[in-house]
């Protein structure tokens, strides 16, 4: 067996018959200095992960209530409705009494 290099992204130095790999101080630096941009990558996915989370979260919160307004609105519409008609029954029958009430007299 000999000595071989691997084609890897990060390099790797040589292995020895038995394995072991032999890394140079200028190749091991190359490779932590990859590792540290890995780590670095790898963190801010993340926090635009969470930070994507927690922007969907405060969607949904603000759609949540904001259905819960157009539901109160809804029915508010509806009873004002009610209202309306009321009044106008009321002022149609007021208006009618007296009428009414001076026929019967008759």
């Amino acid at each position: 067996m000999g000595v071989c290099s691997l084609p890897l992204p990060m390099s790797v130095g040589r292995y020895d018959p038995s394995g072991t790999p032999i890394i140079p101080p200028t190749e091991y630096q190359r490779n932590a200095d990859e590792i540290n941009r890995a780590r670095q990558l790898i963190a801010e996915a993340e926090q635009r992960n969470e930070t994507g989370r927690a922007n969907f979260e405060q969607l949904e919160a603000q759609e949540r209530e904001l259905k819960r307004l157009a539901e109160v609105g809804q029915r508010a519409a509806q009873r004002l409705q009610e209202i309306e008609r009321l009044k106008a029954e009321a002022q149609y029958a007021s208006f009618l009494c007296p009428i009414l009430f001076a026929l019967k007299s008759v």
